[in-house]
């Protein structure tokens, strides 16, 4: 069987510190902030997911308002359910045009 990881509570918080806080959908950042993403990455299947073999990608709608990002799971996740909650930071471009951008994880 292949292991099975599911992304679950994606949201944005205050920062690194802040994991473990009620995540937003939305956030307002200003030019030149860091934007702190918040997610939990959970086995859903009947295998050990091993360390370091699970990456989780961001990718900012345009590269004006962010650079895309990534993570890698550096804990081994027992199967049926284990779950790891992580967080990425991406800076905003001082120079970043004003308006709204999607983020994506995958």
């Amino acid at each position: 069987m292949l292991p099975d990881a599911k992304l679950q509570f994606v949201g944005f918080v205050k920062g690194l510190d802040n994991l473990r806080d009620a995540e937003v959908n939305a956030w307002q950042a200003s030019k030149g902030e860091n934007v702190t993403i918040s997610f939990s990455v959970k086995n859903e299947g009947k295998t050990i997911i091993e360390a370091n073999t699970t990456r989780v990608y961001v990718d900012m709608g345009t590269s004006r308002m962010g650079s895309n990002n990534s993570l890698t799971v550096g804990n081994a996740m027992a199967k049926g359910g284990t779950s790891n909650t992580l967080g990425l930071q991406i800076q905003v471009p001082k120079d970043a045009p004003n308006g709204e951008t999607e983020v994506m994880l995958h």
